[in-house]
């Protein structure tokens, strides 16, 4: 449905929490949900230019997926909170790609003051 997508749960979920539901054994984290396809295949060997936000409930999930950001950014994916913060994560998606279109540009998330250690 272009850049607006479909709204999950009537607006009072996400596509992170309705996975955990299927799977409620299982450690979901939501993350990278506003990185661009494209910027992840692309040619360059890191993502120069925006931080990942991980949600989920598992610290040690988190963890992994933390690391796997540093892996494909060169910098540690960001804590961003509990999986339901993926409520808000998900849509963001449309704004940015919405501001791309406007605007004939790559735009991302960029999270300043923050020290991973």
């Amino acid at each position: 449905q272009g850049p607006s997508g479909q709204v999950v749960d009537a607006g009072e979920g996400s596509a992170a929490e309705s996975a955990q539901r299927l799977a409620p054994g299982a450690h979901v984290v939501g993350a990278f949900h506003h990185v661009s396809a494209v910027t992840l295949w692309g040619d360059r060997d890191l993502i120069e230019d925006e931080d990942v936000l991980v949600v989920g409930d598992d610290k040690d999930a988190k963890a992994v997926v933390i690391e796997l950001a540093r892996s494909l950014s060169g910098r540690d994916g960001i804590d961003a909170g509990r999986l339901r913060l993926a409520r808000q994560l998900e849509p963001l998606t449309a704004v940015l790609i919405s501001i791309n279109k406007k605007y004939k540009i790559h735009s991302g998330i960029r999270i300043t003051g923050f020290d991973a250690h």
